[in-house]
């Protein structure tokens, strides 16, 4: 369905970094302890009574964010090709707030919108080999998302 897979991959994205940014933007984290003492940083020459903002956002691309054809899912390349613009215009904007707006791109995952309706046999082979399961994604992806600092 078109409208699902829209307002899944491209409302999902808008609304859900917009919710996040506010929430991130309201909670305020103490400074490093240099910070704190109020001593001069390399980033900063502050007071210990102000805090600073920090948090991450991770929008998901897919197929199609590179402008890349998706031939028999025509919608989900249509929701998926503003990922880049929608993360790299939201990283502009948050960028002075401390908050990181990043493009993961976990590769091919076994999901249901990939096995939707009947593939052939020569689909599913293909999947079995390039494909993960999204288990075997999140378990790549995670550590390196939070390995991921702000770059100002």
């Amino acid at each position: 369905d078109i409208k699902a897979v829209l307002e899944t991959n491209l409302l999902g994205t808008l609304y859900g970094s917009r919710a996040a940014i506010k929430v991130m933007k309201s909670c305020r984290q103490p400074l490093n302890k240099q910070q704190e003492a109020g001593t001069k940083s390399s980033s900063s020459s502050i007071g210990s009574n102000i805090t600073t903002t920090k948090g991450h956002i991770f929008n998901v691309d897919g197929s199609g964010s590179r402008g890349n054809r998706t031939p028999g899912s025509a919608a989900y390349g249509a929701s998926k090709a503003p990922i880049p613009q929608i993360t790299a215009t939201l990283a502009k904007e948050t960028a002075e707030a401390n908050i990181g707006v990043h493009v993961i791109s976990p590769g091919m995952v076994t999901t249901d919108l990939l096995l939707r309706g009947k593939p052939s046999q020569g689909s599913l082979r293909i999947f079995n080999i390039l494909a993960e399961k999204p288990e075997t994604a999140a378990a790549w992806v995670v550590p390196r998302m939070r390995g991921v600092a702000v770059a100002r």
